[in-house]
């Protein structure tokens, strides 16, 4: 199955045409079918003369007919053409919404009462004379309505989610390089930036979900976007928050581990989220996707690192920071070489690679666009400098995520020892903290712990989880911050060595991730200002560097 693109009209799924787009942004106002009461003259100003909702204009919505099972007091509908960002901002006539326990019940009837608002959308009922819809719940209804205001915009665009425990930020770019490359506009939200095909912005917010996200769809879809990429989230995909985005592509990132909070199983509540004819990508040594993927009846293309997937990337060489990869799919492969090295990356492009070919690409031009790509900010980012150690920059977050940077690390250095500087915080759990300590004593040469700056104080109980996953807890080197720790690893390593440096960050904005990756930047180039090598020190007793030569 591929997916075929029109210049005009954008992408021809298998499942709808496309509908014709509107030559302007909706104007969304509120109105009421039935006048409530102390509000005819607002009705009779209008011109509403009550007709039914069939009869309004196409830039409206009547919630009896999105929201069947909704209740309605004073009114027998809602026909809304615009919702307010809060009930402060409102003007007169546009629907308010009223979340239970993050307003004031008495000061937002006051409120809402002065500025004229046409109606209320709530999980309870408030007592105040302006016409309200109670639903179950407002997040949920509250994107249901922006999706229908906006003229659905998941189903206007090739829609692409994202989501597993680790390389979704990553795949997310891969597959939007593509996109580019072959001239599709594309708008594209993860971790570390995003764009609404015509912007690109680094943002201060976490991933968008929910009404948010629904809005950014809009918005991508009236800058004439043909493809959306979003990277999804676990906790986000359980409460719901992606109900009402239709997905046509679902690449599994690295593995889907399965929880064990009792609740819904991630990999279903997305799956759950794609159209008739959509495709899943995962990974062929994944059972459960696998199951996952035959229980919804889906079409689903498996990747992986062997030459038995239908579409792989197999490491031929990596050393250096350099990775020589073969692409294959079907009959044909291609060669790349790429900076994005370890199994975990190779398996991410692989994933990328079956989206490309999914889309209608030769293999050779994904190889060609895909080796584009040289680094990815705090995802295996490496800092090279002459005579002295190599510096990669990895977020991590969770116990998956580095064990696959200090297995690439090792993989790809240049002969020496690996070193590891891991920041702890609030967010890391006992569990995961000493998984962590197990992890860096099984990788890693050198291990320092270190701490983040806004935690300080928990340091030490921290420490003491993560050594309860050391034996020898002797070898481990405590230093409380961060820029010392840095500065101690960069005085004792040698110029061959690696020293990978773990912030540990989970929910980060894409704007302070980047501000993290800048200052460790200017960190490191400050103290190699100070603290110059020779350029004799490289030959070290280690060996000397030999090179590969390929006939």
């Amino acid at each position: 199955m591929r997916f075929s693109f029109d210049d005009q009209q954008g992408p021809l799924r298998a499942n709808f045409k496309r509908p014709g787009s509107a030559s302007s942004a909706p104007k969304l106002r509120v109105v009421r079918t039935e006048p409530s009461i102390g509000h005819a003259k607002t009705s009779e100003a209008k011109g509403l003369d009550h007709q039914p909702a069939a009869s309004q204009s196409p830039e409206s919505v009547a919630l009896r007919s999105l929201f069947p099972n909704a209740t309605f007091y004073g009114c027998n509908d809602l026909v809304v053409e615009k919702v307010a960002h809060s009930v402060g901002s409102a003007q007169e006539g546009e629907l308010a919404l009223y979340q239970i326990g993050e307003h004031d019940p008495v000061e937002f009837v006051a409120t809402a009462l002065a500025r004229g608002v046409g109606g209320i959308l709530t999980e309870q009922l408030l007592p105040c004379p302006i016409s309200q819809c109670v639903i179950g719940n407002l997040d949920h209804a509250h994107s249901e309505l922006l999706a229908a205001l906006h003229g659905q915009p998941a189903q206007q665009m090739l829609t692409v989610g994202v989501i597993g425990d680790s390389g979704k930020t990553t795949t997310c770019l891969l597959a939007a390089t593509l996109t580019n490359a072959k001239s599709l506009r594309t708008a594209y939200q993860c971790d570390l930036a995003s764009s609404d095909g015509v912007i690109k912005a680094t943002s201060q917010q976490p991933t968008l979900a929910g009404p948010a996200l629904i809005q950014w769809m809009g918005d991508a879809n009236d800058c004439h976007s043909q493809v959306a990429i979003v990277e999804l989230h676990a906790n986000q995909a359980k409460n719901g928050l992606y109900d009402s985005v239709e997905l046509d592509v679902l690449i599994v990132a690295g593995r889907h581990e399965v929880t064990q909070d009792f609740g819904p199983d991630v990999l279903d509540c997305v799956i759950d989220r794609l159209s008739p004819r959509g495709v899943i990508i995962h990974p062929d040594d994944d059972q459960r996707s696998i199951e996952a993927a035959q229980d919804a009846n889906c079409e689903a293309i498996a990747y992986g690192n062997t030459p038995g997937c239908e579409s792989a990337a197999m490491i031929l060489d990596q050393s250096g920071g350099m990775s020589t990869i073969m692409l294959t799919s079907g009959d044909c492969s291609a060669l790349m070489e790429s900076s994005l090295c370890g199994l975990h990356m190779a398996g991410n492009i692989a994933a990328a690679a079956a989206f490309g070919r999914l889309i209608g690409m030769e293999l050779q031009q994904i190889a060609t666009h895909l080796s584009s790509m040289r680094s990815v900010p705090a995802r295996g980012q490496r800092i090279v400098g002459c005579g002295d150690a190599t510096v990669v920059l990895e977020s991590a977050g969770t116990p998956a995520r580095i064990k696959s940077a200090l297995r690439s690390a090792k993989a790809s250095g240049a002969g020496g020892k690996t070193w590891c500087v891991l920041a702890i915080g609030k967010g890391d759990s006992d569990a995961d903290l000493s998984e962590m300590g197990t992890l860096m004593e099984r990788f890693a040469d050198h291990c320092v712990v270190t701490a983040k700056q806004d935690s300080r104080r928990q340091f030490l109980q921290q420490a003491h989880q993560l050594l309860d996953g050391v034996r020898e807890c002797a070898a481990m080197r405590l230093v409380a911050g961060r820029n010392e720790a840095l500065h101690w690893a960069l005085k004792h390593a040698k110029p061959r060595d690696t020293i990978v440096m773990i912030t540990n960050r989970r929910d980060q904005s894409a704007f302070e991730c980047r501000s993290e990756v800048s200052e460790l930047r200017e960190l490191i180039d400050q103290y190699r200002e100070d603290h110059p090598s020779s350029a004799g020190d490289v030959q070290q007793k280690n060996g000397k560097i030999s090179l590969k030569l390929f006939q």
